[in-house]
């Protein structure tokens, strides 16, 4: 648990994903218990987007669904087709 109910995470993002605020990587405050799929929103990524978005946890794939912790590092890619 972070000070104060809230907690640090890592974000690192790739191609498209890449925000303008913060460039590729950067730190992000959030509050403790905090979904992936909730710190997709709090990035300001739009809910049809969401579900294209492959989310690593300290080098792990996790569904949207995980609860950080703070300290974690989250890595984002843009899940693509094609045929």
């Amino acid at each position: 648990m972070g000070k104060n109910g809230a907690m640090n995470v890592s974000i690192k993002v790739t191609g498209p994903l890449a925000r303008p605020r913060g460039g590729s990587a950067f730190e992000h405050e959030t509050a403790d218990g905090t979904t992936l799929r909730e710190l997709l929103a709090q990035l300001e990524y739009r809910d049809g987007h969401i579900p294209s978005i492959m989310t690593v946890v300290n080098g792990e794939a996790k569904g949207h669904g995980h609860v950080l912790r703070d300290g974690d590092r989250v890595e984002l890619f843009l899940l693509v087709g094609g045929g």
